[in-house]
Order: C-alpha cells, then structure tokens, then sequence
C-alpha cells in the first residue's frame, strides 16, 4: 500500500506540476500560533509543537487504516504525502530561469527562483550582489538542488523508512522553521532562538542521510568512479552540508569545473546556452535519481 501511495503521488504532480489543493497550512498556522504563544521559550516545546500531530496521525492511521479493505488508509496515506511535499511547480520555475537569463538579466533569472523558496527555503537565494555569472548560477543550481531535496526526496527517504507520520514531521519542521511572524504573533529573540535551534536541528538530522542518499544515486548515472571518488570523500563528514555533498557530486556528474563556468579568460560573462545545458541537466540527473529511488524502494518492500 505504501508503495502504491507513492506511484500515485508521484503521478499526480506529473499530470498537474502541484499539489497546491491539498496543501493548505492555515490549519497549521493556528496551531502553531496558539502554542508558541502558549508555551513561549522551553526547547521541549518546540519539538512537541511538531510530535503532537504526528502522534495524532499515528493514532488515526491506526484506528482507520484497515477500513474498507485498506482503502481508507490508503487515502489518508497519499492527502498526507500530498501536504507533506513542497508546494508550486519545480520545473516551471526551472524554466523561468532558463528563459530570464537567456534574456540577458541575471537579476530576474535568480528572481525567478524566489518560487523555489516555498516557505521551506526562506533566504536561499542571498548570494553576492557583487559575483560573477559563474558564481551566481553555481549559487543558483545549489538552491535547486536544495529545493529538490526538500520538496521530494527527504519526504519520500522517511515514509519509506518511518512511515507517513516521519514525512509529516519533516514538512511541519520546513514550515515552523520559517514562520517568525504567524497569524500576528512575532515571537521574541529568545523564543525565536529556541524555535531555530529546537527545529533546525529536527531538520538537519533528517536531511542528513536523504542527501547522502541522492547524492549516491548520481554515482550510477555517469562518470561513475568519478563522481563515487566526491562522494566518499564528502559524504561521511558531519561538517560538510547536504547541498554541499549534492553540489559536489552533481558537478562532478555533468562534468560542471570552474573552466566551463566561465565563458572565458576575460570575460565574466556566462552564456544563456550555457545556463540551459547544464540546469537541463542537473534536471535531467534528478529525474533519473527519482526513478533509481522508486525501483530501490519497490524492491525494498518487495524483500
């Protein structure tokens, strides 16, 4: 059944790009007001600000999950994974890209990406004003890696490995992570502090292992030894990020060095065809990495 909500959740953001129907936060909103406004500094408080709907998911799955002959569990299943994955369309905003800078404004280009940041990403895109093209897209496709792993993948690496409620609590650390201000209530410094250590923490450790495990997936694309090479050098280290490990291993994958991002010697200047061969192939890169993960998690199910 688990797997089943997978192909089908995967299938309906192929068909319409989003799932921004089944992914209203204002419910969380609430929640989130009243307890921060409640509980307003304690560390323990924040973590519980998250585990409380899980546990309350946890004790619906089990009460409704074998009604119907599971059919009841499987819908449930899939409108949770619908909530948890990241909002609006990856690829359009991809494309918006592509097509600004093509235009020739770098500006509007990075611009377009802000779509990336759907509450999950806040601040992603600071990047020096006063950088070349070559670092600007390299800030770029670092972001888009990020949104990747963050919009899909750490949701799908813990509902196959924890289950529904890990996906959801993954999404609801993204969320409460991002919202000082909620319904008007602007937490202080201190609460605010405890709130970016307590969640931030949640959110690093899960994404921990899912980059390490994307990151893998590059290895069997392409320049194998190579990108395996990057790989075992960056991925055991604690102090390396997980955008960093997938940045790493992806360059290496497309064969992206500090030569080809520079259109030359003497100009910072960084070609729109450029832009569109390397973006459409780290597209190109995490659609396979997608598939290589639903074949590995069919057959972990299946043994």
């Amino acid at each position: 059944m688990d797997f089943l909500a997978i192909i089908i959740v995967l299938a309906m953001l192929q068909i319409w790009g989003s799932l921004t129907p089944y992914q209203n936060d204002h419910v969380f909103d609430r929640w989130h007001a009243w307890f921060v406004t409640t509980f307003r500094s304690p560390p323990w408080a924040y973590g519980a600000l998250l585990i409380l709907p899980c546990i309350v998911l946890m004790v619906v799955m089990a009460v409704m999950a074998d009604w119907l002959w599971h059919g009841v569990g499987l819908a449930l299943t899939v409108l949770v994974l619908c909530y948890a994955v990241g909002r609006g369309e990856y690829n359009r905003h991809l494309q918006a890209y592509i097509t600004e800078w093509q235009s020739g404004s770098r500006e509007r280009a990075m611009f377009a990406l802000q779509g990336l940041c759907d509450g999950a990403l806040t601040g992603c895109l600071e990047f020096d004003p006063n950088a070349d093209d070559a670092k600007a897209h390299q800030r770029a496709m670092q972001v888009m890696l990020l949104a990747a792993l963050r919009r899909l993948f750490t949701v799908l690496f813990w509902f196959v490995f924890m289950g529904v409620e890990a996906a959801l609590l993954y999404r609801l650390a993204l969320l409460a992570q991002t919202r000082p201000m909620i319904r008007g209530v602007v937490l202080n410094p201190v609460a605010q502090a405890y709130q970016d250590q307590t969640i931030g923490m949640i959110t690093r450790i899960m994404e921990w292992p899912a980059a390490r495990l994307l990151a893998l997936t590059f290895v069997v694309q392409t320049r194998m030894a190579d990108v395996l090479r990057i790989w075992w050098h960056n991925a055991p280290s604690l102090e390396v990020s997980g955008v960093d490990v997938l940045y790493r291993c992806a360059a290496e994958a497309l064969a992206i060095t500090p030569e080809s991002l520079s259109a030359s010697s003497d100009s910072e200047a960084l070609s729109g065809a450029d832009v569109e061969e390397q973006t459409r192939g780290l597209q190109l890169l995490l659609n396979r990495s997608l598939i290589v993960l639903v074949v590995l998690t069919g057959i972990y199910w299946l043994v």
